[in-house]
């Protein structure tokens, strides 16, 4: 989601909404362009996972290969926080609806932000089209569905 907000210049617009932001102190610190730490300074707050959560995480790749560790602290970190996770790796996607997580994804960051009036349908467009251009894979139908719409 970081990265996919910062391609569309929209971190500082996403912040503006009305949620609190975490980030697992892993992701952050796997996040090299931007840097993570720049990258959710004064945007988020940084998790770190205790040595309970980092067994967790283990015991997670065990049952999903897909997800990285790091992603996968994610998961454990929205399941303590009991909020949504916002991601865009499907394999993250698919463990987090498997332990009953609720699942967002950037698309559903934009339509907030539309929602919310916090930026234009068109600027929310252009931060797709910028996704896209940047290689963000995202469901081809939703995406055509919300360009169409923000015109």
């Amino acid at each position: 989601m970081w990265i996919h907000l910062c391609h569309a210049g929209l971190l500082d617009e996403a912040t503006a909404l009305p949620y609190e932001l975490v980030s697992p102190d892993a992701v952050v610190g796997e996040l090299e362009d931007p840097a993570g730490h720049n990258l959710v300074a004064g945007r988020a707050r940084v998790a770190s996972l205790s040595p309970t959560g980092i067994g967790r995480v283990w015991a997670l790749a065990q049952r999903y290969a897909g997800p990285s560790p790091a992603d996968l602290a994610a998961l454990v970190v929205a399941e303590d926080e009991q909020c949504a996770l916002v991601t865009g790796d499907n394999s993250l996607r698919k463990a987090a609806e498997a332990e009953g997580v609720t699942v967002r994804g950037v698309l559903w960051v934009l339509d907030e932000l539309v929602a919310a009036a916090a930026v234009t349908p068109a600027r929310a467009a252009e931060g797709l089209r910028a996704m896209l251009a940047q290689g963000a894979r995202l469901p081809s139908d939703e995406c055509r569905r919300r360009l169409g719409a923000w015109r």
